[in-house]
């Protein structure tokens, strides 16, 4: 039986451009593979592996022995967005002599950057395939039934960033004319960066409280109606279909208003 893999749609083959991807073993989390292309190159190597059975490619072995025991072929873009083919090639050549030096080493886990933050354009940096697809053209959110509300957060959010650091970013703080009602009823809270969810909390009532000294930026609440936030949010596992779908439909576009509450009224 063949696995199924979710491929880039149209739109986001034309928002992608040209990338340089790179397949990995589950089973024992080696890198086999990297290499550049448009479209969904990287999963021609894939079909390639399933259609061609004889072929002694020790790359297309790698892939039919991960899927004959069950798993499947895990495939992250490195980069994408780049201008052209031959800038693309000198990453992927890049990349590649990367991964000879690393393989030269005894002990892989010695190896610790110190740069373990990337500042320029994080957003086009390493990414699993199918967060990639979400970042151009996200599926729309199932239907919101539970009182909650949708956070546009200030620190867009990237494919690398950490769970607390979207936490952080989520949980305050909001001005409290767009928050001070509906935080009574709201149950959930959504973190929407781009139109698109990338985290849900769980929150109420009690969890609600003013910037304080120690909070982030709180030197902004001087003379100022303080801010408001959730520090004691929790993820909420149970709204994790949410995750990684669209609700741009709910911004008209040209609104400013960073928070929008569904389902609270009292």
């Amino acid at each position: 039986m063949r696995k199924h893999y979710e491929k880039f749609d149209d739109l986001a083959i034309r928002e992608i451009g040209f990338y340089v991807y790179a397949l990995r073993d589950p089973r024992d989390g080696v890198v086999f593979y990297v290499g550049k292309g448009q479209r969904n190159r990287w999963f021609d190597h894939i079909h390639e592996a399933q259609s061609l059975i004889n072929n002694p490619s020790l790359k297309l072995n790698r892939i039919r022995e991960i899927e004959e025991s069950g798993h499947y072929v895990e495939a992250y873009i490195i980069r994408s967005g780049i201008p052209t083919e031959k800038m693309a090639y000198e990453i992927e050549a890049a990349v590649i002599h990367g991964f000879q030096l690393l393989k030269k080493s005894e002990n892989v886990t010695a190896v610790e950057l110190t740069n373990i933050a990337e500042v320029h354009h994080p957003e086009r940096g390493l990414v699993h395939v199918s967060i990639a697809q979400t970042m151009f053209n996200a599926p729309p959110a199932p239907e919101i039934t539970v009182p909650c509300g949708l956070f546009r957060i200030p620190r867009l959010w990237y494919p690398e960033m950490t769970d607390e650091e979207l936490r952080q970013a989520t949980l305050g703080w909001w001005s409290a004319r767009n928050v001070r009602k509906p935080m009574k009823v709201a149950q959930y809270a959504f973190a929407v960066s781009r139109g698109v969810i990338r985290g849900v909390y769980s929150i109420n009532e009690k969890m609600w409280r003013e910037r304080q000294p120690g909070d982030r930026d709180y030197e902004h609440d001087r003379g100022q109606t303080p801010r408001w936030g959730f520090p004691d949010c929790t993820p909420a596992t149970e709204m994790s279909h949410y995750l990684n779908t669209s609700v741009k439909h709910f911004f008209k576009k040209g609104d400013a208003n960073p928070v929008r509450f569904l389902n609270c009224s009292e």
